[in-house]
């Protein structure tokens, strides 16, 4: 999952760099339209790795990646209006992401105890050739990207409404 969710983030960047520029200046960090490029590019090797080889190594790359994230958002946290993380604008990031994040860095650093094979080996050994797997991959990354873009939104809109007098 934190694999698939990070693919996305990299390929949204890809396509639209501008938002993640943006936060990353507002956190003092090189924010070149090419430093965005290789950022994403580095996302998308990372989750690539993560799939197709397996092991230790881009377990704990992930798990970095997602700690690193977790320490951008709490490092601007008073500076960022958006993470820029899906090539989009959008709610600024807070404790939600920071939560996230961190989980996901902790299930991939998991991996020490036990390392995840390669997808074909994964694969392998589910049954329907692995179709219900991937699918709750795909929903659980759903899922997660919707904890950190849509999940922090409602939060903020339930909590700036007042009822009205009279409401019930």
């Amino acid at each position: 999952m934190g694999a698939l969710l990070l693919t996305g983030a990299g390929l949204a960047k890809l396509w639209a760099p501008m938002p993640t520029r943006t936060a990353l200046y507002a956190v003092g960090l090189p924010s070149a339209t090419a430093a965005v490029v290789a950022l994403a590019l580095i996302e998308v090797a990372i989750a690539g790795a993560v799939v197709v080889i397996g092991g230790v190594v881009p377990a704990l790359l992930l798990a970095a990646t997602y700690a690193g994230f977790a320490a951008f958002v709490v490092a601007g946290r008073e500076r960022l209006s958006s993470c820029g993380c899906f090539g989009r604008t959008g709610t600024a990031p807070g404790p939600i992401h920071v939560a996230f994040n961190l989980v996901v860095a902790a299930t991939a650093a998991a991996s020490l105890l036990d390392p995840v094979p390669a997808i074909d080996r994964v694969l392998a050994d589910q049954p329907w050739a692995g179709v219900p797997f991937v699918a709750l991959v795909v929903v659980g990354a759903a899922l997660g990207y919707a904890v950190l873009t849509s999940l922090p939104a409602a939060l903020e809109h339930v909590g700036s409404t007042t009822p009205t007098r009279g409401a019930r």
